[in-house]
C-alpha cells in the first residue's frame, strides 16, 4: 500500500490508497460509498499515468475542463440513464467541483489527488 500517493511509483492509486489519504486529510465519506465510487472510475491508471496527472489544480481552467469531462464520461459510462441525464449537466458537475475544490482549500489540502478528488465531486451527484 502506498501510505503517500505522491511516493506511488505505478500511478495507480489502490482502494486502500484512497481511503488512507481520507483518512490522513480528515475526508469522511461512507466506507462503502467509497468503494462503490471507486469503482466506478475507470482507466485510474491512465487518468493517474504521469506525476502531472496525479494532481488536480482547482485555479487553472483547463485543468478544471479536463475535470468536467472526466466525471462526465463516469457519470455516462456507469449511471442508469435516466440518473445520468439528471445529473449529466455542466452546471451539476462545475458546482460539485466547485464545493469540493472550497471543502479542499478549507483544509489546507494543497496536493488535490486526482482520484480522491474524482471521488470526493461524485460523492456530490451520485446516491449509493
Amino acid at each position: 500500500m502506498v501510505t503517500n500517493i505522491a511516493e506511488s511509483k505505478s500511478h495507480t492509486i489502490s482502494l486502500e490508497d484512497v481511503r488512507k489519504y481520507f483518512e490522513d486529510n480528515h475526508i469522511i465519506i461512507d466506507e462503502n460509498k467509497l468503494e462503490v465510487l471507486y469503482n466506478k472510475i475507470d482507466n485510474k491508471n491512465v487518468r493517474t499515468n504521469d506525476l502531472d496527472k496525479q494532481w488536480v489544480a482547482c485555479t487553472d481552467i483547463s485543468e478544471r475542463e479536463t475535470v468536467l469531462e472526466a466525471l462526465e464520461k463516469i457519470i455516462a459510462n456507469n449511471c442508469t440513464p435516466k440518473f445520468s441525464a439528471f445529473v449529466d449537466s455542466k452546471k451539476a458537475i462545475n458546482i460539485s467541483i466547485d464545493e469540493t475544490c472550497k471543502e479542499y482549500k478549507n483544509i489546507n489540502l494543497t496536493h488535490k489527488a486526482r482520484i480522491p478528488f474524482y471521488i470526493s465531486a461524485l460523492n456530490k451527484l451520485i446516491i449509493v
